[in-house]
């Protein structure tokens, strides 16, 4: 009878372990889109590896509630700056920028820059894989005001599906195909978000 007993208590307590595991979502340093963003101009979307700290976990969360749009214009002949419409805390030092680099400036400004500059202010991330050339084609570098939108580095390529090609209810299995109808439990993507139903 004890060795029934036993057994029935292992039972229960291995099936309430996986049970435990299989609800547990956790975001790991590793998760390489937790740090990043998109920077969007002219329909062109760029990635933007942040680094971590309180700015660009401020920004993040400004990101998850919905993109950032803001007008940028060239200063100085190496960014492009403007106003974001938000204050982030800012955790300045002193700086020597190179392109790609993308910077808060006075805590409410985002620099976007083509070309070097010193100066203390607070680093947020550098634009991926671009050449120095590439990046100013991007930022339209001389040629004045540009529409910046930013927006949660999470976002999928499918957010980029073309919109004959988009599921009817814009959800995504991981590999991208199209899911036909709401599903009550699982790992999916939804209007370009990673989504998780317990």
């Amino acid at each position: 009878m004890k060795r029934l007993v036993l057994h029935i208590y292992i039972m229960f307590m291995a099936l309430t372990a996986m049970a435990c595991q299989s609800n547990e979502v956790e975001a790991t340093p590793s998760d390489k889109s937790a740090n990043t963003m998109n920077i969007t101009i002219n329909g062109k979307t760029v990635s933007c590896q942040l680094i971590d700290n309180s700015s660009t976990r401020a920004l993040l969360a400004q990101l998850e509630k919905g993109d950032i749009t803001y007008e940028a214009d060239d200063y100085g002949n190496f960014e492009k700056v403007g106003n974001i419409g938000i204050s982030l805390p800012q955790n300045n030092e002193s700086i020597t920028t190179t392109a790609g680099d993308v910077i808060l400036y006075q805590g409410n400004n985002i620099c976007l820059y083509y070309d070097t500059n010193s100066w203390t202010f607070t680093r947020l991330g550098k634009i991926e894989g671009m050449s120095k050339e590439e990046i100013k084609t991007f930022l339209n570098a001389g040629g004045g005001s540009v529409k910046v939108t930013l927006s949660s580095g999470s976002a999928t390529g499918i957010k980029q599906t073309l919109a004959d090609q988009k599921a009817p209810n814009g959800r995504y299995s991981l590999d991208g195909g199209k899911l036909k109808q709401a599903h009550s439990k699982g790992l999916y993507i939804e209007n370009g978000k990673k989504i998780v139903k317990k």
